[in-house]
């Protein structure tokens, strides 16, 4: 017969399954006492036949038998269950078919990317959260399912937004992973680590939590374009592919008599979403860089073609186009000498305060990548002689002697294009001066690109006023 301690055994056990049906959890008690006691007058003890039906039934089998059950006799939570099946499928349908649609630039990929994201955030998630209470009515869960819900919503319609370029992106992303971050996944340890058989499992799950709040982190920094995303990858990700992996893995095979197939799909899914966002995140870098690149070449190899042309001196010219022609070219050479001073300071800070002598593009653009103190370059372009204000002002007063002096109104249009110094009037940003709107708050390559392109106006700019002259 059973002891009153051993009912104790059996009842906690099950109640590690939350089962909060009160009728079958009663059942559930009574039927593994009956089955334990068979076991036991064929000669097994307590322990061995407890550990054969936990062997045999285990956790997610007891929470299996409190579904069927509530599908049997719960009308509402049928009904619910189905909508949810296919409001899942749907928005999966929707996601993948829009975002092969955006690929191929296909019409109507954000319309159907929308959709997706709809059924995902707003039928979906709300029945799948409302199931997930009736089956488990712990106020921890509820917490934990509040916090996964409210995370994963922002991060959804912060991806959403970002795609389409609309405003409140950065507050959408920020809810999203900073909740999965720092209330979802501490949450999920809590919920997790009183089912956890031994230290090692709870050691393995413990890593496992804290490297992905660093990756959700990660990620956001990514997103966002904030200093220090690449360092946190590196860490979460090591922590969980070469940390957490294993240690989980072999937790699993040493307390467990056979692998279910949940353990599979759990290292499927946490590896495919693991090297998914790595490959994504080096695929955009690595076509970021090739653009850039491209560009680049294309603005220094236009820059010196027009700069040779400037050297041509005016053929039978009179002596004052000979002079304004010299005033052109000290004027351009001198904003042009501030630029380069520029960007040669920006690739020494970016190479570890070393000068860099090698004009190779492919390599600079390689080392201010890699460098990710932005402030660094904030205070090049506006602190101590101001660079950034000096060109502005150079490139104002080049851009009026150049309209006073220019032979045509055809001439004068294009130099007045070429060196504006104006604000687009569909600006975000209203009421910045214009060289706070060239070079606040970007990435050093495009403050690199921005310094680029004024040489390569400026260089043409000289050239149309020279053939003007001549």
């Amino acid at each position: 017969m059973l002891t009153e301690l051993d009912i104790l055994t059996i009842t906690e056990t099950i109640d590690k399954a939350e089962i909060s049906f009160s009728h079958l959890r009663d059942e559930l008690i009574d039927h593994v006492c009956c089955e334990i006691e068979c076991q036991m007058e064929d000669g097994a003890n307590f322990q061995q036949a407890f550990s054969n039906i936990k062997t045999k039934i285990g956790i997610r089998e007891l929470q299996i038998v409190q579904e069927n059950t509530l599908l049997l006799i719960d009308k509402q939570y049928r009904i619910m269950k189905r909508l949810m099946k296919i409001s899942g499928v749907l928005s999966l349908l929707f996601l993948m078919t829009g975002t092969i649609f955006r690929i191929f630039r296909y019409p109507a990929s954000n319309i159907l990317i929308g959709m997706g994201f709809l059924l995902l955030c707003f039928l979906f998630l709300p029945i799948a959260m409302s199931i997930m209470r009736k089956e488990n009515k712990s106020n921890t869960k509820l917490f934990l399912f509040l916090s996964g819900y409210v995370g994963i919503i922002g991060f959804s319609l912060g991806t959403y937004f970002r795609l389409m370029h609309w405003p409140g992106t950065p507050i959408l992303l920020s809810i999203g992973l900073l909740t999965l971050s720092f209330l979802f996944m501490p949450m999920l340890w809590v919920t997790l680590k009183r089912n956890l058989a031994s230290t090692l499992e709870k050691t393995a799950v413990l890593i496992g939590i804290v490297a992905g709040r660093l990756f959700f982190v990660a990620l956001l920094c990514k997103m966002m374009h904030w200093p220090g995303a690449t360092i946190l990858y590196l860490v979460s990700v090591t922590f969980l592919m070469f940390v957490f992996l294993p240690l989980y893995t072999y937790t699993q095979f040493k307390l467990s008599t056979y692998v279910n197939e949940k353990f599979i799909y759990i290292i499927y899914a946490f590896t495919w979403v693991i090297l998914l966002s790595l490959l994504l995140n080096l695929n955009v870098q690595y076509n970021a860089f090739k653009v850039f690149e491209a560009d680049a070449a294309a603005k220094i190899s236009i820059t010196e073609h027009y700069k040779s042309k400037s050297t041509e001196n005016p053929v039978n010219a009179d002596t004052l186009a000979i002079n304004e022609t010299k005033t052109v070219k000290l004027k351009v050479n001198e904003i042009d000498r501030i630029i380069e001073n520029t960007k040669k300071d920006f690739i020494t800070a970016a190479n570890g305060d070393l000068p860099y002598d090698n004009n190779d593009i492919t390599t600079i653009i390689q080392i201010l990548a890699n460098y990710h103190n932005y402030d660094r370059f904030q205070s090049i372009l506006f602190d101590n002689s101001s660079p950034a204000l000096v060109i502005a002002q150079k490139i104002k007063e080049v851009r009026e002697y150049f309209l006073q002096h220019s032979q045509s109104k055809d001439q004068s249009a294009i130099v007045s294009v070429l060196l504006s110094t104006s604000i687009p009037e569909n600006a975000a940003a209203k009421g910045l001066s214009w060289e706070k709107y060239q070079f606040m708050n970007k990435y050093p390559l495009a403050q690199y690109q921005i310094l680029l392109g004024l040489q390569e106006r400026l260089r043409i700019a000289e050239v149309e006023m020279m053939n003007g002259l001549k």
